[in-house]
C-alpha cells in the first residue's frame, strides 16, 4: 500500500478527494492509538463497555467450566450484575436523546 494518491483529472472531484483523505487523516492523528481500537469519542464508552461485557462473560464462562474453587452461582452473583450495568450504559445512554 503506497502513500501516493491518485487523482482525477476533473479539479473539482480531485478538491473533494484531497479534502476527504485530509479529514480521514486528521481524525486518524487525533484518534491514537487507543482510539483506533475503541473508535472516536461518540462512540468510546459503548466500545469500552461492550468489550468489558465481552471479558466478563468470556472469563465467567471459562472459569465455570474450568475451575470449581468458587461456585458459579457466587461467581455469577458477582459477574452478572456488572454485565448488566454496562449492558445498561450500552443501550440506555442514548435513549434520553431521543
Amino acid at each position: 500500500m503506497s502513500n501516493e494518491l491518485r487523482l482525477p483529472d476533473n479539479e473539482e472531484l480531485a478538491s473533494q478527494i484531497i479534502e476527504s483523505e485530509h479529514k480521514k487523516f486528521e481524525m486518524t492523528a487525533r484518534a491514537g492509538v487507543l482510539g483506533r481500537f475503541f473508535g472516536s469519542e461518540e462512540h468510546v464508552g459503548r466500545n469500552v463497555a461492550g468489550l468489558l461485557v465481552l471479558m466478563l462473560a468470556t472469563a465467567g464462562l471459562g472459569y465455570t467450566v474450568l475451575e470449581k474453587s468458587l461456585p458459579a452461582k457466587d461467581l455469577w452473583g458477582i459477574i452478572g450484575p456488572l454485565i448488566g450495568t454496562s449492558l445498561g450504559y450500552m443501550f440506555g445512554r442514548g435513549a434520553g436523546k431521543r
